[in-house]
């Protein structure tokens, strides 16, 4: 609910897809947030290597991925569900952990790690 919160007023409302990843320090508290790509109505690329480059860079523990859907429907789709996957994968093999993915709208929200899918 915290990632919504702080990402609602700047990804909520707009008409494309943004990529984002939360750099969190070992206490999780936010060090610094990126935007990974920008894309069309329906989809962004967030490809692993792109995701994680500023968390190796600013070699932070922990990260949150986030972006948002235009249509207003939380829910993922089977190509989030893959990328949350792939993402996931990465980050243990970096050993960064991978707190959540949540996908951003207006006026909700779907977390992968509330919904126990990490």
């Amino acid at each position: 609910e915290a990632v919504f919160t702080y990402l609602q007023p700047l990804i909520g409302h707009l008409p494309y897809e943004e990529f984002h990843a939360l750099l969190l320090n070992s206490k999780l508290e936010l060090v610094k947030q990126i935007m990974i790509s920008k894309g069309a109505i329906t989809q962004t690329i967030a490809e692993p290597h792109l995701a994680y480059r500023e968390a190796i860079r600013f070699a932070v523990p922990a990260v949150i991925f986030a972006h948002n859907h235009p249509s207003g429907d939380p829910s993922p789709s089977e190509e989030d569900k893959i990328l949350t996957k792939r993402l996931k994968e990465a980050g243990d093999l970096l050993q960064i952990r991978m707190l959540d993915h949540v996908i951003v709208c207006h006026s909700r929200y779907y977390s992968f790690a509330e919904q126990g899918k990490l």
